[in-house]
């Protein structure tokens, strides 16, 4: 059941992350789902235990507050999103992925300001990071990487 929860979860980050790319937005009706099967998958098959999982989703309500805070810097989204992901994963888990998101995002960023000119106020869609993170933690889980 391990590989189909990672292969669902997979699938709703690679869409929100076509969502986000196109439209800059995230369907909140996208999110709640996710994160009423998120809570279902734990209750069912019970992965982590309840702290570790209120600490996941701790860290998403960390991130809705900086994006109260910066007037969306951080945008609400990627706030809930993340909150989801943590009650998916539980704490651990989301903290190796927001590791590699946030690599993956520096190495853009790096990559936009040297080569594409682009300023930096450029806003980066924080979706498609999220899932490559989330694919780099799966793939070294399975010690492909």
């Amino acid at each position: 059941m391990w590989q189909i929860g990672r292969g669902i979860c997979f699938l709703v980050l690679l869409f929100l992350s076509y969502i986000d790319i196109r439209l800059h937005r995230v369907p909140i009706n996208v999110l709640a789902v996710s994160g009423a099967a998120a809570i279902l998958y734990q209750l069912v098959f019970g992965g982590s235990c309840v702290w570790e999982i209120l600490a996941g989703a701790g860290i998403g309500l960390l991130f809705l507050l900086i994006g109260w805070i910066t007037k969306e810097s951080v945008g609400y989204g990627d706030g809930w999103g993340i909150f989801v992901l943590g009650l998916y994963l539980g704490f651990g888990e989301l903290l190796t992925v927001l590791l590699l998101s946030f690599f993956l995002l520096a190495i853009s960023a790096v990559f936009v300001l040297c080569v594409k000119k682009m300023s930096r106020k450029y806003i980066f869609p924080f979706f498609p990071f999220l899932t490559g993170g989330y694919v780099a933690a799966v793939l070294i889980e399975r010690g492909v990487l």
